[in-house]
């Protein structure tokens, strides 16, 4: 009995010991090559790379990749030092929506719409003047340039009553280290419960951004489109309609445009009466960039290549076209003669119904901007801190329903940035003037200067805007959509200070605006400019 416990006993420790053999082969086997004891001081590293000569570490001693299974993803805006995180929770579900929770609209998803809080175009220099569907356009200053160690996919679908959808698609990857690509689309469709109030909203980009190896060249590309299609009903005829039994299915309630009701494909964008905005934009931003050469070692094998820049030079070209169009295409004559009737009484216009039974107005819009621009880093290892100075040339084309014109606009531009290394401290101040051109003597000047107090108090901002710019080209009376109107109007001036404070318990905001030369319309179509003083005060707590 005891022999045959000790032949157990032998057995079980023969095999724990291969066991433990064979699990440090691969040390004894670089302690053979390591005569100097190099390997002890290197066995607790981590992230080094492997290597079989003298003085690497061995893949065996490698410390595991914490991002081999998990994504690493920043964004930034065109003209943004801060870095941006994708936030997933939905706490906040109006950043889902299309509609900001701050803007009210004729009813439905995509529709016309404008913001509860009064905000004038802060825009100093050619404007078409259409504003009515900028809540779901894309923007060039609204893009997200990414880096990412994985490809990212993100992929959103709402459904509400009454068959509204929105299908979001944004896809993100970096096709090597330096250089960024991806895309994103939006598809808006509503609709509507009542005759002629359908909407179908198309948006699209193309996005990348790339850095050279040496740090030195950069580039950003885009390609943008937005097709907004809203049919327009002018209303229901009487209010009593939305009490009356018969009217319970609200298409059956009478409208003042548009005719009969119409079946509806949600993919569908046609429409018979309403607006239908068109626009597409290519830009391209280079920058090279003259400064410090630097490196840090990262490891044994690796060495990370680092540049400081002081002086850049940067050229940026961008084409926007734009098309604006109202059209009324009608199935028979009587619903033209009653169309025909609400357009002579709310716009003086006759509606002549000729062959097709069409009305139709539009104002195309081509504009071509070279923007050079030089900037300089006073601070070498602080790229947050700058000088730039530039000039702009756009030269503008129109066509219009009584013909066409080109215009040419000359831009001066200057901009001081200051962000502290401690973050505490960020300083905006920049301003454009307009030489010569279209919008000769428009101006805007903004600075701004934000304090972080700390985690719990957040911070506070200070800013100031003025704006001189002329009145958007829509009241001009070569414009389609003015309609014998010859106003002779002088430039707005805008000027907005403003106070806010943020952190995790409170938001505080504050604006003074004041305005003089304010331009609108009246009486659905005649234009008007208030010379007097305008002065709003706003202020805001959440």
């Amino acid at each position: 009995m005891k022999e045959n416990r000790l032949n157990y006993t032998v057995k079980i420790i023969c095999r724990y010991s291969l066991m433990v053999f064979i699990l440090c082969l691969p040390a004894l086997s670089k302690a053979q090559n390591d005569p100097l004891g190099r390997l002890k001081g290197r066995m607790g590293n981590v992230g080094r790379s492997s290597s079989s000569s003298p003085g690497k570490d061995s893949i065996a001693f490698e410390h595991r990749d914490d991002l081999a299974d998990s994504i690493t993803i920043s964004y930034r805006f065109l003209d943004s030092l801060k870095t941006g995180r994708l936030d997933s929770s939905l706490y906040d579900f109006n950043r889902f929506y299309s509609v900001p929770a701050n803007y009210i609209t004729l009813g439905n998803n995509g529709s016309a719409s404008y913001p509860v809080l009064f905000t004038p175009l802060l825009k100093a220099g050619w404007d078409a003047g259409f504003h009515s569907y900028d809540a779901y356009r894309f923007t060039l200053e609204g893009t997200r340039f990414f880096k990412t160690t994985k490809p990212f996919t993100q992929l959103s679908y709402l459904l509400a009553s009454g068959k509204e959808q929105l299908i979001r698609v944004l896809h993100t990857q970096n096709i090597k280290p330096n250089w960024n690509f991806g895309f994103e689309y939006r598809l808006i469709t509503a609709p509507g419960f009542f005759k002629t109030q359908n909407t179908n909203h198309n948006n699209y980009r193309l996005f990348s951004n790339y850095q050279g190896k040496k740090k030195r060249y950069a580039a950003y590309f885009e390609l943008m489109g937005n097709k907004l299609t809203a049919s327009e009903n002018g209303g229901i005829k009487n209010d009593s309609f939305l009490t009356n039994r018969d009217y319970k299915i609200r298409i059956g309630v009478p409208v003042n445009l548009g005719g009969d009701p119409r079946e509806v494909n949600v993919f569908s964008s046609s429409i018979s009466t309403g607006n239908l905005y068109k626009d597409f934009t290519f830009f391209l931003r280079q920058s090279y960039d003259f400064g410090k050469k630097d490196s840090v070692e990262i490891n044994d094998s690796t060495t990370e290549y680092l540049f400081y820049p002081k002086l850049r030079f940067q050229h940026t070209f961008t084409l926007n076209q734009y098309s604006y169009q109202f059209k009324d295409t009608l199935a028979n004559f009587n619903d033209a003669r009653a169309d025909s009737a609400i357009l002579k009484n709310w716009y003086d216009t006759t509606l002549v119904p000729t062959s097709g039974l069409s009305f139709s107005l539009e104002d195309k819009w081509s504009v071509i901007a070279n923007d050079f621009a030089i900037r300089q880093f006073p601070e070498t290892k602080n790229p947050a801190q700058f000088i730039e100075a530039g000039a702009r040339i756009e030269n503008i084309s129109g066509v219009f329903s009584r013909g066409s014109k080109n215009f040419y606009n000359v831009v001066l531009h200057g901009e001081y940035r200051n962000k502290t290394r401690n973050k505490k401290w960020d300083a905006v101040a920049k301003g454009e003037f307009f030489v010569t051109g279209l919008n000769a003597g428009n101006y805007l000047v903004y600075a701004t200067l934000t304090r972080t107090l700390n985690s719990k108090l957040g911070n506070v901002e200070l800013s100031f805007q003025n704006i001189n710019r002329s009145p958007s080209f829509i009241f001009e009376d070569i414009s389609s959509f003015n309609f014998k109107n010859n106003l002779s109007a002088k430039n707005e001036n805008i000027t907005l200070i403003s106070a806010a404070a943020k952190n995790p318990f409170f938001d505080l905001w504050f604006r003074n605006i004041s305005m003089t030369n304010y331009t609108y319309f009246k009486n659905y179509y005649q234009t008007g400019q208030n010379s007097n003083l305008i002065n709003i005060i706003q202020a805001q707590a959440s």
